[in-house]
């Protein structure tokens, strides 16, 4: 069974390769990948027949023969606009996962930025991406500008947390001191 849904973004679809086989003009689904298995909870079912989506952004995926969904094979599956939302959404999620292992990882071993995102952009396949770093370079730039920023304002609360703390001993310890 294929069902299919609206993919808006270029890199995530292109993604997905690196996920799930491309064969026949669908991605083969897999429960053994968690991204496999979010899809298959996503499916609905009806009596009717149920149109393919058409269009550059839609994409299409041969969902598994699995004992966990016997109605798979019984009726016609569908994604909902719902659920194609979610799954988009849950998509860029793995993205951005997997590219920040792969990042960190890459500069614990000493490698230079450019290297690490051209390795990535080749090792999953995103071939829209091939020669074009700057959209990742600029993508991990602001991970880690919002990571700076969140890390000063936590040490900055800190600090006051502790400030206060040290006031409030000072003057403690001088009304003491004047009491004597």
């Amino acid at each position: 069974m294929i069902v299919s849904c609206t993919i808006k973004s270029q890199l995530l679809r292109d993604y997905i390769h690196s996920i799930f086989v491309f064969e026949d003009n669908a991605f083969s689904v897999f429960r053994t990948e968690e991204f496999g298995k979010y899809l298959c909870s996503m499916i609905k079912y009806s009596q009717d027949p149920v149109p393919l989506l058409e269009g550059d952004e839609v994409v299409r995926f041969r969902m598994p023969k699995t004992s966990h969904y016997p109605r798979m094979y019984r009726e016609f599956i569908y994604l909902d606009e719902d659920a194609n939302k979610k799954i988009e959404d849950m998509l860029d999620v793995l993205f951005r996962v997997d590219f920040k292992m792969y990042y960190y990882n890459g500069k614990e071993l000493g490698l230079q930025q450019k290297i690490i995102i051209q390795n990535f952009i080749i090792a999953k396949g995103l071939v829209s991406k091939i020669g074009d770093i700057e959209t990742l370079k600029k993508r991990q730039y602001r991970s880690e500008a919002r990571r700076i920023k969140q890390l000063a304002s936590n040490l900055a609360r800190r600090v006051q947390y502790q400030n206060n703390a040290i006031q409030q001993t000072i003057k403690v310890f001088n009304k003491s001191l004047s009491l004597k």
